[in-house]
């Protein structure tokens, strides 16, 4: 965690920075390899998933082989990161937060429990591919859109935020994700990213519905505090 308001704000740009910098970079290569195929030089690549790897066997072997362990470390560490993150969230802020009493023993047996679950999940999730990385990596952008207005309401209102916006907040993520999955599952990860719901993009109604949701507990703190 950012030890001061300075270090977050720094921590939020430099991660855009990096993230814009990796979205060109990424981007670049898919169109140098779809360029390489209208010439010839590569063959017709029908699995995007394959784009990097068949572009990476034309380079040097040592090239090829620190692309791809960076690769592979960065997809370790940041599922590594958001597992342990999810466990130290159900453990100290769920469990932890529902029960006033809780053992040290009993907050790491709960961590670890959790870590183990989300693994498997994430094992059973590379196995069976249900879609293409790409879209499964701007499908989990869209599960995480319901943090969005709840983190801007922390930082900006946090002085002014009482027992109903945090309830809010709970219900906020909540309804975001449950209408992101359910969508996603019901009609694919595919067609979810490009079908909108009654015309509006179905990223935009996820944002919108848990806006809505953290707006309706800030007026109800707000109409509590004039009686």
């Amino acid at each position: 965690m950012p030890r001061d308001k300075r270090a977050l704000i720094r921590m939020v740009t430099l991660f855009a920075v990096f993230g814009l910098t990796y979205t060109i970079i990424v981007t670049m290569i898919g169109l140098m390899g779809r360029s390489l195929t209208v010439l010839g030089t590569l063959p017709l690549i029908k699995d995007r998933d394959a784009v990097t790897p068949t572009i990476l066997s034309y380079a040097p072997v040592w090239l090829s082989a620190v692309v791809f362990v960076s690769i592979v470390a960065a997809a370790v560490s940041t599922a590594d990161s958001i597992i342990l993150t999810l466990a130290s969230t159900t453990a100290r802020d769920l469990y932890g937060g529902v029960r006033r009493e809780v053992s040290d023993r009993s907050l790491i047996v709960v961590g670890r429990l959790t870590v183990l679950g989300l693994a498997i999940v994430a094992v059973v999730v590379a196995l069976v591919r249900p879609a293409f990385i790409v879209e499964l990596s701007v499908l989990s952008s869209v599960l995480l859109l319901p943090l969005a207005p709840v983190t801007l309401a922390g930082w900006l209102l946090h002085h002014k935020l009482g027992m109903y916006s945090k309830y809010a907040a709970i219900a906020s993520v909540a309804a975001g994700f449950a209408i992101a999955l359910s969508y996603a599952l019901v009609v694919g990860a595919k067609k979810a990213l490009v079908t909108p719901i009654a015309g509006i993009p179905y990223p935009a109604v996820v944002l919108l519905v848990s806006t809505a949701v953290v707006l309706v507990g800030i007026a109800a703190d707000k109409l509590h505090a004039r009686k």
